[in-house]
């Protein structure tokens, strides 16, 4: 039965069922076509061992010298496939890699807790954006797009892996050679494990060389199934990330009316519901300011606030303070990012008076807990707030210089974040820490509470034996000095003595150290 078949020409956009016509739909990525140079079919095959040492040093994330080693690893082969491709390398990489590869010494060199943890998407976010730049990125540093190439780029080129393996394969058969040796030596596997088996039931001077090398255990075969498994979508994301970056395949390329239109879509928010919302936030601040100046009088006048010591007045409030100032950057970012009537003169005057009024508000909370830490010591949570307190009013300092022209706030807040955060992982907090509070024990302003931040922590080993030789034989203070120690010994000769003993690329250079230093010099078990 024959049907009639109009062209696509001919039939109008707004003749699709239930389409209205004036309707705009986000730009699509068209289908683009694959690919698969020799160099891609040796990078397909390079991405299977990134995989697997990301799954055996990085995925159970133990920190350590592993994660450092597949680093290396990962900036290797992205290089041998570029420069087996005969690309010249962008001289604007370079501050990348080394940003990458001096990320990665972290987890080499610290064991920080949760700066470590942090450190590892840093250095997640570093080695993406890397292969971005090497690849040719169009535009300077934008948190959008390390947020495509991150979550949505390795996605879209998710299967690219296999077909690049698949028709390089049938261009070059050195590479189906080696792709099926790597086939048959994993389904060899199970079969040698039987033979090993049956050799070591036949001979003991075999069966004690495989006990010792621990290949007699089928668990192990159980684990690398598992690993191996876990490994293919893993190379396949990694594949995806670098053959789109490269190929510029799966990104989405916007046109000057798209980029206009997204924008438009973007912004919902009505003008009066921004200028409503900042208006009230901004007099609710004047009141508050206003009380807070009162209070300070007082306590200059009277010589103590009215909370009562100084140390309560800088307890209160501090986080609360800081909550307050993060929502006042999404307050702010809605209205510069989501509010239709972007040049009302209105809404740019209250961003301007919001910015300002938070900047005072971190300055109140940074004074407050600086009277909180000569109080009661240094922790980690008083660190890491303050910290995030500057990173916000670097912030918001640079949201208002948005505001008088064409800044690159985001090229700014990008280098002073990756500067700041380098700082924050390097500076080893956790000895700044066990320093302090050892001097403000030891100076008697502090209590032995100051001294359980430290049990856990490798970088005080130090400090606590230079406090208890400091400390005479008589005085109580020596048996609390030797119970930290103590107990710090214990924490490490559990995670790292011949009991316990990790895999060597969980270790790094500080908790040896600390392990040596007090086995040596510390209380016995």
């Amino acid at each position: 039965m024959e049907q009639n078949h109009l062209p696509v020409e001919a039939i109008p956009a707004s003749a699709s069922l239930g389409v209205p016509k004036n309707r705009s739909f986000p730009p699509s990525i068209p289908p683009q076509p694959l690919t698969a140079k020799k160099e891609d079919g040796l990078l397909a095959l390079l991405a299977f061992p990134c995989g697997y040492l990301y799954i055996r040093f990085v995925l159970g994330f133990t920190g350590g010298v592993g994660i450092t080693l597949f680093t290396l690893v990962y900036c290797i082969v992205v290089l041998t496939w570029f420069r087996a491709g005969g690309h010249p390398i962008p001289a604007k990489s370079w501050p990348w890699l080394g940003l990458t590869l001096l990320t990665s010494l972290h987890f080499s060199l610290l064991s920080s807790g949760f700066v470590t943890f942090l450190t590892f998407f840093f250095l997640t976010g570093c080695a993406v954006w890397w292969v971005a730049v090497l690849g040719g990125v169009e535009t300077g540093f934008a948190w959008d797009g390390l947020a495509e190439r991150l979550f949505q780029l390795p996605f879209r080129n998710f299967g690219c892996q296999w077909q690049v393996l698949r028709q390089s394969s049938k261009k070059n058969s050195q590479n189906r050679s080696l792709l099926l040796a790597l086939i048959t030596a994993l389904l060899m596997i199970p079969l040698l494990l039987y033979v090993a088996e049956q050799l070591a039931a036949a001979d003991d001077t075999f069966r004690l060389l495989m006990e010792k090398l621990a290949l007699l255990d089928a668990s192990w075969f159980v684990w690398l199934m598992i690993r191996l498994v876990l490994t293919l979508p893993v190379s396949a994301y990694l594949f995806g990330l670098w053959y789109g970056s490269f190929h510029h395949r799966g990104l989405l390329t916007l046109t000057a009316e798209e980029k206009a239109a997204r924008e438009a879509r973007r912004r919902f928010i009505p003008a009066a519901v921004a200028v409503t919302s900042l208006g009230m936030l901004t007099a609710l601040y004047l009141v508050f300011f206003g009380a807070q100046a009162a209070g300070l009088v007082s306590a200059i006048v009277h010589g103590q606030p009215q909370a009562g010591s100084w140390s309560d007045y800088a307890r209160q409030g501090f986080f609360e303070l800081c909550q307050v100032s993060t929502l006042n950057l999404a307050a702010l970012l809605a209205a510069r990012q989501l509010t239709r009537d972007q040049n009302s003169g209105v809404i740019r005057f209250l961003c301007r008076v919001l910015p300002v009024q938070t900047l005072l508000l971190i300055a109140t909370a940074l004074c407050k807990m600086v009277l909180y830490i000569r109080a009661y010591g240094l922790t980690q949570l008083r660190i890491y707030t303050s910290w995030f307190m500057i990173l916000l009013a670097v912030v918001f300092l640079l949201e208002l210089l948005s505001l008088s022209g064409n800044f690159p706030w985001q090229r700014w807040l990008a280098g002073f974040f990756c500067g700041w955060f380098l700082l924050l992982s390097f500076c080893n907090v956790d000895g700044i820490i066990a320093r302090y509070n050892v001097e403000l024990y030891l100076s008697g302003d502090g209590d032995s509470l100051t001294l359980t931040p430290l049990l856990n922590t490798p970088a005080a080993a130090s400090s606590l034996l230079d406090a208890r030789d400091r400390l005479s034989p008589d005085d109580s203070r020596r048996e609390v000095v030797e119970d930290a120690l103590l107990r710090l010994r214990y924490h490490l000769e559990v995670g790292l003595g011949p009991s316990s003993p990790p895999h060597w690329y969980g270790q790094n250079l500080q908790s040896l150290m600390a392990l040596h230093l007090l086995q040596e010099k510390g209380p016995p078990l």
